[in-house]
């Protein structure tokens, strides 16, 4: 029709993304939508519970001044394998990188042992022999030093391991909460000393 004429001129789709499957011309999205959906995504974990995440509040002192702390809230994650040895209940840690192999060892024992007791505490049995069970920190390898990541390890162990069996019992722990403190072999919470609550507490 010669009387047809376009209100406005047409812009051609931009030719370096000729063949992307969403035309950046057409989508585009801004930076406030991409913290918007950040912050969204931050308050619904927070909001939420988990038997497989928990949060450790980490504390590391430097030697020339004991007044001073780097701190730091890291997501412990836990997973629960079956193994064919029966007598190969375990706990390894994936991404510990600068911790001696002794201390190492002795935390997770430590850890092993409290989880066990706290299984049998609740579930009124002991803990399956052929099972091994998997930590690691989601973000950071290489950050831990010493063993205050033993409450919040053994915590997630038991949630993670009822969940393993299918047990009745399921505990959730809030993602809201952070852990930190040293689990002896008794199953009991080392006492912490207020120079070093006061450290953890400016670093949450």
């Amino acid at each position: 029709d010669e009387n047809f004429k376009p209100d406005k001129k047409q812009t051609p789709p931009s030719k370096s993304n000729r063949y992307a499957i969403v035309n950046p011309d057409f989508y585009k999205e801004s930076k406030a939508y991409e913290i918007l959906s950040e912050i969204k995504n931050e308050l619904d974990r927070l909001n939420s519970y988990s038997d497989t995440n928990i949060n450790i509040l980490l504390v590391e002192q430097e030697k020339i001044n004991p007044d001073s702390s780097n701190g730091t809230i890291q997501n412990l994650i836990c997973r629960t394998i079956k193994t064919r040895n029966t007598k190969d209940a375990r706990i390894e840690f994936e991404n510990i990188t600068d911790l001696e192999d002794s201390s190492l060892e002795d935390t997770l024992n430590d850890i092993r042992i409290s989880s066990n007791k706290g299984i049998k505490t609740i579930y009124g049995r002991a803990a399956a022999q052929n099972i091994k069970r998997v930590l690691r920190f989601q973000n950071l390898k290489g950050i831990y030093k010493g063993a205050s990541l033993g409450l919040g390890a053994v915590v997630i162990n038991i949630c993670n391991y009822f969940n393993f069996i299918n047990c009745r019992k399921r505990y959730k722990i809030s993602n809201a909460a952070a852990f930190t403190g040293v689990v002896q072999r008794d199953g009991k919470v080392a006492k912490v000393n207020s120079e070093s609550v006061r450290n953890k507490i400016e670093a949450a």
